[in-house]
Parts: C-alpha cells; structure tokens; sequence
C-alpha cells in the first residue's frame, strides 16, 4: 500500500489502539504497520498504553497484545519506550 494510505489505516487506530490490539484480526494490521511505520508515528499506542495504571501489563499479558507490546520495544526507540518498559517491571 502506498504510504498515504498506510498513514490513514495508522490514524483510523488513534484512539482505540488498544482495543485493536487484542483483536483477533486488528493486532495483525497493528503488527504490520509496527512494521512498516516510522517509530516515531507509533507513539500514541505507547501512550494509549500508558493511560490507565496497569493497562500496559494486562495488554503485555494478553494473547494478542502482548505481540504488540513486544513489537513496540523492538521497534521503539528507548526514550520512547521507557515508560512502558518501567510500567511493564513495576508489575
């Protein structure tokens, strides 16, 4: 797909990030836009994980979430994802 047609599918998840990512279906299209995307236009499923006191874990520790949470370590840099890293071992 061409980028301007990844970045809608990217801004169709704001907001509801973390409902996708324990989707049966919406994590694939998350995982494959962890992919594709720059990290920095990955930032706000970072911070929709970081909304709520441990979300980033209950998501971490789902069966489709937790692929996503993994990705975004990978992908992310460390500035980005330090929080979520702190709120994943403070659990």
């Amino acid at each position: 797909a061409p980028p301007e047609r990844r970045e809608a599918v990217l801004r169709e998840f704001h907001g509801r990030a973390v409902k996708g990512m324990r989707d049966p279906h919406a994590n694939h299209v998350l995982q494959k836009l962890i992919a594709l995307m720059a990290p920095g236009s990955l930032q706000f499923m970072v911070d929709e994980l970081l909304e709520r006191e441990g979300l980033a874990t209950a998501v971490a520790r789902h069966r489709y979430g937790g692929r996503i949470v993994q990705q975004l370590l990978k992908k992310c840099s460390a500035s980005q994802v330090s929080g979520l890293a702190e709120a994943l071992m403070q659990e």
